[in-house]
């Protein structure tokens, strides 16, 4: 995954279950949905350490209901 906290891109190492997490998310799936098919990726997937990096580098722009 690449941030880009103020303008400067970061890369980010991520899991595959991340990764299903994340593109769950932008395919604007609610977040149970989305952490189910992290979970169906991987059994040991971490559904607060997901959002603690989301939130860590700014990569949330909006929440839906």
């Amino acid at each position: 995954m690449i941030v880009r906290p103020q303008f400067d891109p970061f890369p980010y190492l991520i899991s595959g279950s991340v990764l299903a997490f994340y593109q769950a998310l932008v395919a604007g799936r609610p977040l149970g949905h989305a952490a189910t098919a992290a979970q169906s990726a991987d059994a040991k997937f971490d559904l607060t350490s997901a959002l603690q990096t989301l939130l860590k580098h700014n990569a949330i722009s909006e929440v839906r209901e």
